[in-house]
């Protein structure tokens, strides 16, 4: 054929009308059609009139009969939509709903409309139809949005916006004016940090201000525990500690002659840590090796067997099940040995008349414990030492070189938990309620919850988790350490 020609023949082929190619469709495999579609093959050798095969042609199924149509658009919707399923030319209007104008929807038949495996009304999901036929169901804290499943912007209070949604918070952590926290996202940790971050310590979005809105730490991903100093973090992240933030003493652990690092550094001392902490220029974990100190402060210290070290402004601790045992500065008596003399190896504060430590904590130069007496009830009581110039111990605003029983708990109050700031300090009953106390500057011990949960203590401000696993901040937030947690 002709060049012109076969050009013509080509055309003519494109702009076929629908029904020439109902028939080539028509013409297809045997094998390759429906099963109510398919003839019945004839005997071999003979037509199905009767005569000889290969004679000619008997009549043929009208391939544009009513009957037939309605089938194959059954057949071909059933595809689109899946088993069961047809095309249905309204909009499904439940839940997320669908998008309208959108050219497939699929229903049963009795005109349910459904996505997937779902209905679209199931309540508490959102629906976003993919324009083929099939429907999406998106997260549950997710909406539909032009089509597809959007991630929240913010979330009901007290839970995280995370990749995965809306999460809920398991661990708590706060230091100098920056707090993160640790959500169960997808089935594994994720780290989320908010506040200052000057230093990268909230983490590598917005490095260089404050930000308010909690982001993601990628590298921190599966990490059993947080610690915050005043300005760089250490996590624990299955038997190793990666720090980040500011580094000028040191802090983070590596070696490398950096002021600061964004992402997180393995630090080699910290191989098979159970605890951390973070403080002012320091770091400490709980290793096989004992207690291990980074920064500011160095060196390893006897504290086999500890189950928790905390951090403060220049001296650290760790505690025993029965002691403690500080190192470190010790200037306004913040190691609790009658002295003001600082210490490079551990020394013992004098903790007298008790049966067990069960909880410890550092704010910036005091410090304090949670002890249970040798009695048969064994009550538990807030013992602080240390710094004092705010009451954060007493209201005798005097410095305590020992540890000293703190006033507002008494004897009888059954304290689980404490946590020390800068110059405050706050405490949970084992009823859940708080005490806080010292310096109120900036409303740090005006505490918004009812029923508390864990406490962190930073600069001037504190968060909370409360018994439902809900985030709560309050305190100072001129760089944002409250997020979206503030009162």
């Amino acid at each position: 054929m002709a060049g012109p020609a076969r050009q013509q023949a080509r055309r003519r082929r494109r702009c076929l009308p629908l029904w020439p190619r109902a028939r080539l469709h028509a013409r297809r495999s045997h094998a390759a059609r429906p099963r109510f579609l398919r003839r019945r093959a004839a005997p071999q050798g003979r037509r199905r009139d009767g005569g000889e095969a290969g004679l000619q042609r008997g009549p043929r199924l009208p391939v544009r009969s009513g009957r037939v149509k309605k089938l194959a658009a059954l057949f071909l919707a059933a595809a689109a939509c899946g088993p069961g399923l047809v095309e249905f030319p309204t909009i499904a209007q439940g839940t997320g709903g669908g998008v309208p104008g959108s050219p497939a929807n699929c229903a049963a038949i009795p005109g349910a409309v459904y996505c997937g495996n779902a209905t679209c009304d199931t309540l508490g999901v959102s629906h976003c139809g993919l324009n083929n036929g099939i429907c999406e169901a998106c997260p549950a804290t997710y909406s539909c949005s032009a089509g597809a499943c959007v991630p929240p912007t913010t979330c009901a209070p007290g839970l995280v916006v995370c990749a995965s949604g809306c999460c809920t918070a398991n661990q708590v952590a706060a230091g100098g004016n920056t707090s993160c926290t640790i959500v169960g996202q997808g089935g594994a940790n994720a780290v989320y940090c908010w506040g200052a971050n000057e230093s990268g310590q909230a983490g590598p979005a917005a490095v260089g201000t404050s930000t308010s809105v909690p982001s993601e730490i990628a590298a921190l991903r599966g990490a059993s525990a947080i610690a915050l100093g005043s300005a760089h973090g250490c996590a624990i992240v299955g038997p190793s500690v990666l720090c980040w933030g500011l580094n000028d003493r040191g802090q983070l652990g590596s070696g490398a002659k950096v002021s600061l690092s964004v992402d997180p550094i393995k630090v080699p001392e910290g191989e098979g840590a159970t605890a951390i902490a973070a403080g002012d220029h320091h770091s400490c974990a709980i290793t096989p090796a004992g207690a291990v100190c980074w920064g500011a402060i160095q060196g390893t210290f006897p504290a086999q067997g500890a189950t928790k070290i905390v951090a403060g402004g220049g001296h650290a601790c760790a505690m025993l099940t029965s002691s403690v045992l500080c190192w470190g500065l010790n200037d306004v008596g913040q190691l609790g040995n009658g002295t003001q003399n600082d210490s490079a190896t551990a020394v013992t504060p004098q903790l007298t008349n008790i049966g067990s430590v069960l909880d410890l904590t550092a704010g910036f130069h005091h410090t304090c414990a949670v002890v249970a007496g040798p009695n048969v009830d064994k009550t538990n009581t807030v013992r602080c030492w240390g710094g004092n110039e705010s009451a954060q111990i007493d209201s005798s605003h005097l410095n305590r070189l020992t540890p000293t029983n703190v006033q507002p708990f008494g004897n009888s109050l059954g304290t689980a938990e404490v946590d020390g700031g800068r110059a405050h300090t706050c405490a949970r009953k084992s009823n859940t309620d708080i005490i806080c106390f010292g310096d109120n500057s900036f409303g740090q011990l005006s505490f918004p919850v009812v029923a508390p949960g864990s406490l962190a203590a930073g600069a001037d401000h504190s968060c909370v988790l409360d018994t439902s696993n809900l985030l709560h901040c309050w305190g100072r937030n001129a760089s944002s350490e409250l997020g979206p947690f503030g009162p």
